[in-house]
C-alpha cells in the first residue's frame, strides 16, 4: 500500500528550508512571514483562532503556503518565549493531525510515526483478539503496530488514567507493544505534541528579523486581553484572589497540579476530574477555578464550566463529587510522594495542615497577649 503524507496536516515533519527552495528560490524565509503576504496572515489568523479555542480548520492555502504558515507561527511563539502559548499551539496542531490521523492507511501512520522518532514496526503476522460474534461469525480486532515498550511508556504517560491505555492492558512480546488502528492514532497525537513543543524550544529565532509580523502578534494577543489573563493567574498564585483557600496547605499532589495548570500544561481527564473536586471542595468559587483551567491548551470556557459546575454539584444530579483517594492518585500516576502523607484523601490532608496552621496562630496570638499583659 502507498505511503502519501498531506504534509498540511502534518507540517510540522516536513522539511521548511527544502520547500521555499523549491517554491520560493532565492526568497527568505523572513520575507515570506510578512505580516502583508498571504503567508503572514494565515500564521497570524492560526494564531488567533488556536487562542481562541477553535480548530486549526484548512486553510484556502496550498500545502506548501500551509507548512511555512505553521513554521512562521512557531516561529511567532519562539519569540514571544510565552509557555502556555506553547503549549497551546502544540495540543491545537495534534488535535488538528489526530483527525486525520484516524483515516490514515497503515503504511501511512507508520512513516508518520517514524518521522516523529517513535521505534515501530508493522507485525508480519499481528495479533487478533476476538472482540464479539456477528451473525454466528467471530469479529477480530487486529493489532498491526508494534511500538517499542519504552516508546509506548513515554507516549501513553499522560493517558494511563484509562483502562485501554494501560500497559497492563496490552499485548507485549519481545520489547514490543502491540496496537491497533483505535489506539495507536492516540498514541501519536500525544508524541506529536511531545515533538512539537521540543521543535519550538530547539528554534533559533531572531526577534528583530520577524518585528513586523511579531507587533502584529502582539497586537491579537492585546485584543483577546491573553496577558491580563496571565496576570490575573500569577496574583491568583500568589492568594491575591482567592479568598481563604491557603495554596501552601495544599498536600502535595494538588499542588502538583495546580502548578501544572499554571504552566499551560495539557492535563489527563483524571487529573482536571480530581483537581477540579478538590477545589470545590474545599470552597473555591467556579469562576476562580475556571480562571485555573485557562491555561490548558485546549480550553473551551463552555465546555469548562459545564463540567466544573457538574463536578461541583450544581449541575445535573447536584452532587458533589470526592477528589479521589491517595490510594487511587498512586494507581493513577498523580502522586508524587515516595510513602504517604498520612491519610487516605487529599482533602484530609489539606484539612489537617489548615487545621495546625490556625493552632499554631492561635498560639502564637496567646503569647504576644501574655507579652503584652506583663
Amino acid at each position: 500500500m502507498a505511503v502519501i503524507i498531506d504534509y498540511s496536516y502534518y507540517p510540522f515533519i516536513a522539511d521548511v528550508d527544502s520547500i521555499i527552495d523549491y517554491r520560493w528560490p532565492g526568497a527568505s524565509f523572513t520575507t515570506l512571514a510578512d505580516p502583508e503576504n498571504v503567508i503572514g496572515r494565515r500564521a497570524l489568523s492560526l494564531l488567533e483562532r488556536i487562542i481562541r479555542g477553535r480548530d486549526i480548520g484548512k486553510g484556502k492555502l496550498s500545502a506548501e503556503e500551509e507548512i511555512v504558515a505553521y513554521y512562521v507561527l512557531i516561529s511567532i511563539v519562539k519569540a514571544l518565549g510565552d509557555r502556555r502559548l506553547i503549549n497551546r499551539v502544540a495540543v491545537a496542531y495534534s488535535k488538528h493531525a489526530y483527525e486525520r490521523l484516524r483515516h490514515e492507511n497503515i503504511p501511512t501512520l507508520i512513516a508518520i510515526a517514524r518521522r516523529l522518532g517513535i521505534n515501530i514496526i508493522e507485525a508480519r503476522n499481528p495479533p487478533r483478539i476476538p472482540v464479539k460474534i456477528i451473525r454466528g461469525t467471530l469479529a477480530f480486532i487486529s493489532k498491526p503496530f508494534a511500538v517499542y515498550f519504552k516508546d509506548y511508556l513515554k507516549f501513553s504517560a499522560r493517558l494511563s488514567g484509562e483502562p485501554k491505555y494501560r500497559i497492563v492492558n496490552q499485548i507485549v512480546h519481545k520489547g514490543y507493544v502491540y496496537l491497533d488502528k483505535e489506539v495507536f492514532p492516540r498514541i501519536l497525537e500525544e508524541a506529536i505534541t511531545i515533538y512539537i513543543q521540543k521543535q519550538i524550544s530547539k528554534l533559533n529565532v531572531d526577534p528583530e528579523e520577524l518585528k513586523p509580523i511579531l507587533e502584529k502578534a502582539k497586537e491579537i494577543l492585546n485584543k483577546i486581553n491573553w496577558y491580563r489573563i496571565q496576570v490575573s493567574r500569577e496574583q491568583a498564585g500568589k492568594g491575591e484572589a482567592m479568598g481563604i483557600i491557603d495554596f501552601e496547605l495544599f498536600p502535595p499532589c494538588m499542588s502538583k497540579l495546580v502548578e501544572a495548570l499554571r504552566s499551560g500544561e495539557n492535563l489527563s481527564h483524571q487529573a482536571r476530574f480530581t483537581i477540579t473536586a478538590f477545589l470545590a471542595r474545599i470552597g473555591m468559587d467556579v469562576e476562580d477555578i475556571l480562571d485555573l483551567f485557562r491555561n490548558v491548551p485546549d480550553f473551551n470556557e463552555k465546555i469548562a464550566r459545564y463540567q466544573i459546575e457538574h463536578i461541583a454539584g450544581l449541575r445535573g444530579s447536584r452532587k458533589q463529587y470526592m477528589p479521589y483517594s491517595c490510594q487511587t492518585m498512586k494507581s493513577l500516576g498523580l502522586c508524587p510522594v515516595v510513602g504517604d502523607c498520612g491519610a487516605k484523601n487529599p482533602l484530609i490532608v489539606y484539612r489537617r495542615n489548615l487545621w495546625r496552621k490556625k493552632k499554631l496562630e492561635k498560639k502564637a496570638t496567646s503569647k504576644e497577649q501574655k507579652r503584652g499583659n506583663t
